[in-house]
């Protein structure tokens, strides 16, 4: 028995070491390997974040430029608009000098109706009094 107490006594405290080394290495390899799973995961998790991330770019990019599109159709509408708005202006104002002009054509008429008419009670008129007239002389030779 004293042989196996010398070997505990001389090689127990470096097997006792190199054991629980093993351990810690055991240990520090499975952590490893998990830490290492983590990195992956993440690494995989940070390729499909990028990937979102190029793909929201992309849709950023696409969005503006509908948007740009966008404000220049507005742009041609609000053109087309205005024009349409100095077209309705133009015909309005047309349609009042048409109106005006009507308006006018009618007075004229009126007018030269009434010349007319003046022209034929001033010719009345004058008959009227050439009649008298002679009356006035008729009467004179049958007044005695």
């Amino acid at each position: 028995m004293s042989f196996i107490s010398d070997l505990i006594i001389q090689w127990g405290g470096p097997l006792i070491t190199a054991v629980i080394t093993a351990i810690i290495a055991y240990i520090t390899l499975k952590v490893s390997q998990s830490a290492n799973r983590s990195a992956d995961e993440t690494y995989e998790l940070n390729k499909q974040a990028l990937k979102i991330s190029i793909d929201s770019k992309e849709l950023n990019n696409q969005t503006f430029m509908i948007m740009n599109e966008t404000k220049k159709i507005n742009e041609q509408t609000l053109k087309i608009i205005e024009n349409i708005l100095d077209l309705n202006k133009d015909v309005l104002e047309q349609k009042q000098v048409q109106e005006q002009q009507s308006v006018v054509s009618s007075l004229k008429k009126c007018l030269k109706l009434f010349e007319v008419e003046k022209e034929s009670i001033k010719n009345k008129d004058e008959d009227i009094k050439n009649l008298f007239d002679s009356s006035n002389k008729t009467n004179w030779l049958f007044k005695d």
